[in-house]
């Protein structure tokens, strides 16, 4: 697909209904107002294609950051240029886009989440709690002693933060304490020493997801899986 088939695409697909819900989440213009799933379909037509999402990117329209966010290579995007789509980066969705689906993905993750994670710019800290997040949920190789000085920072200043990074923190509190039983119990007790944590979500219908409900929910689940499948494997010897 050439720049001009998916801008005009993007143009196209963009809806005021749209515009006006981003706006409410903290969107800047210009944007068109694409919905997620259109973005997928482009990004399924597209694949990957690195030259396509820098061009679209330095166009400044949301929808086409978007878009390159998905589309971009993350064995071709340099660590230097990494770093400053998420410092040009002022959309929580743009900033979480391009954590999980390029950032996370490139063999400089950690060092970026190192760079970022104690910021308290509100993009760029944020992006930085993310990565984290994503580490906490998708790998099994990292010791519990890797999250304790997160953890640590979390419960002793996730209310001095700004807004979206308070926001990614509690996140990444919930995914760190779903991981295993130990860290299930410390997460748990970081969650009751800070009590409920406030989120400005604007004029949206978005809620704050209480830290310790959620990650007893989610050890619960897991721990179903886990019978689950002792219970099949039992019936099939």
């Amino acid at each position: 697909m050439t720049f001009e088939d998916a801008f005009k695409s993007l143009r196209n697909f963009g809806t005021e209904q749209n515009r006006i819900i981003y706006r409410r989440h903290g969107a800047n213009d210009p944007l068109f107002g694409v919905s997620h799933s259109n973005l997928q379909h482009l990004k399924k037509k597209i694949k990957r294609n690195h030259l396509l999402a820098l061009m679209l990117w330095d166009t400044k329209v949301l929808d086409a950051q978007c878009l390159a966010a998905l589309i971009a290579d993350p064995k071709q995007i340099s660590y230097n240029q990494a770093l400053e789509w998420i410092k040009q980066s002022s959309y929580y969705v743009l900033t979480d886009m391009l954590v999980q689906n390029l950032v996370y993905k490139t063999k400089s993750a950690q060092r970026i989440m190192h760079e970022l994670i104690l910021s308290k710019e509100e993009y760029i800290g944020r992006a930085g709690w993310k990565l984290l997040e994503q580490f906490a949920s998708d790998n099994n190789t990292l010791s519990d002693a890797y999250f304790i000085p997160y953890l640590q920072c979390i419960q002793s200043e996730i209310n001095s933060y700004p807004n979206r990074i308070k926001e990614a923190m509690n996140q990444a509190l919930i995914a760190i304490g779903c991981r295993n039983d130990n860290l299930e119990k410390i997460c748990l007790t970081i969650s009751k020493e800070i009590g409920k944590v406030y989120i400005d979500h604007g004029k949206t219908s978005c809620k704050t997801p209480n830290a310790a409900e959620y990650i007893v929910n989610c050890r619960e689940k897991k721990l179903q899986k886990i019978v689950l499948y002792s219970n099949t494997n039992n019936s099939l010897k």
